[in-house]
């Protein structure tokens, strides 16, 4: 989550004060709103958030990042589109806070709200609870993904980035945990997930955020750093590199789909090459979903190279 929801974060960092005040005003709405949402029925709930963050959204900071990341992302579309698209994409936010508040709730209706697939290649690694590294994208319904674990009985580990704003941390964390699996925060590192991988546990990560380390590759025709940590956790331990796509279907119902695991094109190249080519493979799938669904692409922070943004923001 960002650091600041109502403020630039230049003028935070300008004036510490304003931005601490800023800070415990989106905690107190955060908190208040979540409160509000587990009294309600699940349609309301979803109604009512998708309200709030569809009028808030212009008002913050982060209407301007979603419009810099349309500009690039989907340069052939009309601003008159995009500027509707990016209404839509903060509507879905407010679907993604509702998601993440009545997790629980959506799980425990079974069949009548979630749908379950896993790709048959998978099917031996699954029957046998082997280990996969499983990565989404912030597209559609992601935070559901990591109940996967419930769903397949399976040890899941997912790491977290936790909000710099500490009234929001213990509030994001509790809700996470609502989701069924073992949370770590992400400043861990590989060893953490190797350590993970080689206790017979699963690990999930969300890998379509900007890096400002990594390797390039294409991402909406720009080349962009790239998370390879994935790929070479997954070929260093010979496991499944598995993306996992939790689309949001009519009337707050959901398909949770094991896609087929992300392969290296040539296995004659060296693991590092082999690394990259998955990679790459990988934010093809992520850019597939998008194009898909591009209203619900969570692109709430910068996601592409500087110069790009600075020439989105200048038009």
């Amino acid at each position: 989550m960002a650091e600041h929801l109502l403020l630039p974060k230049r003028v935070a960092r300008a004036f510490p004060r304003l931005g601490k005040v800023a800070q415990s005003l989106e905690s107190g709405f955060l908190n208040a709103l979540v409160a509000l949402l587990r009294t309600l029925p699940v349609p309301v709930a979803f109604a009512l958030a998708r309200g709030c963050m569809r009028l808030l959204g212009p008002l913050t900071p982060l209407w301007e990042k979603v419009r810099r990341n349309h500009a690039i992302a989907f340069a052939a579309m009309d601003a008159p589109a995009r500027r509707s698209l990016r209404r839509q994409t903060f509507s879905h936010l407010g679907e993604a806070i509702a998601e993440l508040v009545l997790a629980q709730r959506l799980y425990a209706e079974g069949s009548s709200r979630i749908e379950w697939h896993a790709d048959p290649a998978l099917e031996d690694t699954l029957a046998a609870k082997r280990p996969m590294v499983m990565v989404t994208g912030h597209v559609g319904a992601w935070q559901l993904t990591n109940m996967v674990s419930l769903h397949w009985n399976m040890p899941l580990t997912s790491l977290y980035a936790e909000e710099s704003n500490a009234g929001m941390a213990a509030l994001m964390l509790s809700l996470r945990n609502g989701l069924g699996c073992r949370w770590l925060p992400s400043a861990g590192g590989i060893r953490t997930l190797l350590e993970e991988l080689r206790a017979g546990h699963s690990v999930g990560l969300a890998c379509d955020t900007r890096m400002d380390q990594g390797e390039a590759v294409p991402f909406f025709g720009h080349q962009v750093l790239s998370n390879t940590v994935p790929a070479r956790l997954a070929l260093r331990l010979g496991i499944p590199l598995v993306p996992v796509l939790a689309e949001r279907l009519p009337n707050q119902r959901y398909r949770i789909s094991l896609q087929a695991p992300v392969l290296a094109p040539d296995l004659g190249r060296t693991q590092p090459e082999q690394a990259l080519d998955m990679t790459a493979g990988m934010m093809a799938r992520f850019e597939g979903w998008v194009r898909e669904r591009p209203a619900e692409w969570m692109c709430l922070s910068r996601r592409f190279p500087k110069d790009l943004d600075k020439s989105a923001g200048r038009g």
